[in-house]
């Protein structure tokens, strides 16, 4: 059975320790600590400030799964050095994953400087016992399943796989199931979300378009066997209310997948 992640950018307005307490008594198993937050950014943060949320997120019952940065909003030059701080920070919380993205399509940045600066990001990590998890996303030079396994042949360190995000797969390959099987061998983390069909909004699991069961048979099928962190990040008037009712229906989506799968693979069960 998978176990189930909350990713932390729509707690940004919250005391953060209050929300992990929270998501452990909602009954998670992990987060993904998301360094936007302004206190964490890569800029600011440090191993002092790592372990005090550490100590929080082991009080809370739950386990580091793994750190992001994005950083949208920043210029790609501010946002590509503090990719290069989040490797160092990563052995401060205490996790060996992390998440990252690219420039925006329209940014300037050429596929040749994208493949340097990810070879020596991957460089970094390989160092560091780190593994990068880019994650394709639209809108962005890594924005489908082809890109991503561009940049992982070009690149070729084991340091470097894959973050799908499964809602991000549905607009922009067509057969997310397909992309899955595309993808076997490369995904270390998974983002979980449900998504409308024309749409890039992050929404609980059964108020989108995707097949979320079929999703969860081709992750299993692929060999995906971690955890699904659920990616929601609003706004919302209570986020936390949001975390509990997107844990009840991702566990009813996966036990429907693996009741699928136990059907299929053990019939005589």
């Amino acid at each position: 059975m998978f176990r189930i992640g909350y990713r932390t950018a729509s707690f940004d307005a919250m005391n953060l320790a209050g929300a992990l307490r929270a998501l452990g008594q909602a009954g998670y198993d992990s987060v993904e600590i998301c360094l936007e937050r302004h206190e964490l950014a890569p800029g600011k943060l440090t191993p002092e400030v790592a372990a005090r949320v550490q100590e929080a997120v082991l009080k809370a019952g739950l386990g580091i799964h793994s750190i992001s940065f994005h950083g949208d909003a920043l210029p790609w030059p501010e946002r590509a050095a503090g990719q290069q701080v989040t490797i160092t920070a990563a052995g401060w919380f205490g996790t060996r994953t992390v998440v990252l993205n690219t420039p925006k399509s329209d940014e300037g940045v050429g596929w040749d400087a994208l493949r340097q600066h990810f070879a020596a990001l991957a460089a970094s990590a390989a160092q560091a016992g780190v593994t990068l998890a880019v994650e394709p996303e639209p809108g962005l030079m890594v924005s489908s399943v082809a890109d991503a396994l561009r940049l992982l042949d070009e690149v070729d360190s084991p340091a470097l796989a894959v973050n799908l995000d499964v809602g991000h797969a549905f607009l922009t390959e067509g057969d997310v199931v397909a992309a899955i099987g595309a993808l076997a061998g490369t995904i270390v983390h998974v983002h979980f979300e449900d998504m409308p069909a024309t749409e890039h909004r992050h929404l609980l699991p059964g108020q989108g378009d995707m097949p979320l069961a079929d999703v969860v048979v081709a992750l299993w099928d692929a060999g995906f066997r971690g955890v699904l962190t659920v990616d929601l990040f609003g706004p919302y008037d209570d986020p936390l209310a949001v975390a509990v009712q997107a844990l009840r229906a991702s566990r009813a989506t996966v036990r429907e997948a693996m009741t699928r799968v136990r059907r299929r693979d053990f019939p005589a069960l």
